[in-house]
């Protein structure tokens, strides 16, 4: 897979297929984007534990190696800024499920 720059003004960042060496930057992304946005909806306890289930190590490592789906790492200066994963999550060729965008979440600041 190739990888992508974009650069606008002085932020260049670059697109890259997701390595287990990013579970740490990913799960940041996670939580700051899911307490950023749904926290008027959900509890702070509640939005931690489906965080630690959905993103934990074990679940992120699965989603890393599924070859069945693509997971993207947005980068700059070796800090994951937003991921992407879709495709396959492996329940089979019936599964409603087959060829979804599974999950986006963007790094709304930087600091």
């Amino acid at each position: 897979m190739e990888q992508f720059c974009h650069s606008q003004k002085s932020l260049h960042y670059t697109v890259r297929p997701g390595q287990r060496g990013d579970i740490a930057g990913i799960q940041e992304v996670a939580r700051a984007s899911w307490h950023g946005a749904h926290h008027e909806i959900f509890s702070k306890d509640a939005m931690d534990l489906f965080l630690a289930s959905v993103y934990s190590r074990v679940s992120l490592r699965t989603s890393l190696a599924n070859r069945c789906a693509t997971f993207l790492v947005a980068v700059f200066d070796g800090r994951v800024l937003g991921f992407c994963e879709f495709g396959d999550r492996g329940a089979g060729p019936k599964s409603p499920a087959r060829n979804e965008f599974i999950d986006f979440k963007p790094l709304r600041f930087f600091g």
